[in-house]
């Protein structure tokens, strides 16, 4: 029987092991393109709470962010988002109508604000989940050539609703700059097609394994 389990826990760990996001975006205006001012080639400096200048993103609360037009290399399209403030810049997007108990991607992209004194860092977090944090590692950056570099964050939604936050977490008072982001995905996550005929194979297995067991049994009972 010891193998029997063996070979469903095998066949679980496979569906766990090869995720695929679902291909709806669940964030909008992930890129920050869409906006009612226009940062140009420099930036422009939205204070809290703000659910407005940059169309359906908030400000954190007391909290600040940079609006970059052209003047940083935007992974999407021409904007981005500088996480600067004096305590730390901070936005935000509510979420509705995620499924109880699915895992969620949230993915976006990361680079470090031209001569910051510190790594970009990010710490991002969903209501009621934990917090994880994100350091840029790359090589110095320029406004031309930021080096950006994809991270994700996972989750299991616990509400149907759920507020994602992004959070500067690398800064100090005289020069409170740090991480940009920008081209931010959240999407379902499902498991890859081959998962799951790995799956389905692998408790045909087990089925076969425990009817082969059950007939060892009755001839050595005969």
């Amino acid at each position: 029987m010891k193998k029997i389990y063996n070979l469903a826990a095998v066949a679980a760990i496979m569906v766990s092991a090869e995720p695929a996001s679902a291909a709806i975006n669940l964030i909008k205006n992930g890129s920050f393109e869409l906006a009612t001012i226009d940062p140009a080639s420099a930036s422009l400096q939205v204070t809290g709470p703000n659910t407005t200048s940059v169309t359906n993103w908030a400000v954190g609360g007391g909290s600040q962010f940079n609006y970059f037009g052209t003047a940083y290399d935007a992974t999407a399209g021409i904007r981005s988002i500088d996480l600067s403030g004096i305590s730390g810049g901070s936005i935000f997007q509510n979420i509705t109508g995620l499924t109880v108990g699915k895992a969620y991607s949230i993915s976006f992209a990361l680079s470090n604000r031209p001569g910051a004194v510190k790594p970009g860092a990010v710490r991002v977090s969903t209501s009621g989940g934990t917090s994880t944090l994100f350091t840029f590692t790359g090589d110095p950056v320029t406004g031309g050539d930021m080096g950006w570099q994809r991270y994700a964050y996972r989750f299991i939604a616990k509400t149907a609703n759920t507020r994602v936050a992004f959070n500067n977490a690398n800064y100090h008072a005289n020069r409170p700059y740090s991480a940009v982001i920008d081209n931010v995905i959240m999407t379902e996550i499902v498991p890859e097609p081959q998962t799951w005929a790995l799956f389905v194979t692998g408790f045909g297995f087990v089925g076969f394994a425990m009817r082969s067991r059950s007939r060892n049994h009755k001839a050595v009972a005969a």
